[in-house]
């Protein structure tokens, strides 16, 4: 097996959970207006000395908008998964000062 998965559930905060729905909706917006500025150059494009800009731009802003609301919305990231153990990054200084020091071994 190449890839390994493994399922787990996670609390979020109010604030947080805010900052995600949040994130994920400016990539949406982001991904949807890029698309209608490209489409709108095509047709103008004939009549519009910038339209080759705009569909550039238009071309990178859908790009940035998948990227915003990937990375943004994301909550944590795998770095390690065994058949016992999922190893995580990204969990909250506060959250993980409640359980004692744990080395690896």
């Amino acid at each position: 097996m190449l890839t390994k998965r493994a399922t787990i559930h996670i609390g979020l905060s109010d604030p947080y959970f805010k900052r995600r729905r949040l994130m994920i909706a400016a990539g949406w917006l982001i991904s949807l207006g890029s698309l209608a500025m490209f489409i709108l150059s095509i047709a103008l494009v004939d009549r519009f000395d910038a339209a080759p800009f705009l569909i550039f731009l238009g071309v990178i802003g859908i790009f940035v908008g998948l990227i915003v609301g990937t990375v943004g919305s994301r909550m944590i990231r795998p770095v390690k998964i065994t058949d016992t153990h999922v190893h995580v990054k990204g969990c909250h200084a506060e959250f993980l000062n409640r359980f004692p020091l744990w080395t690896f071994g």
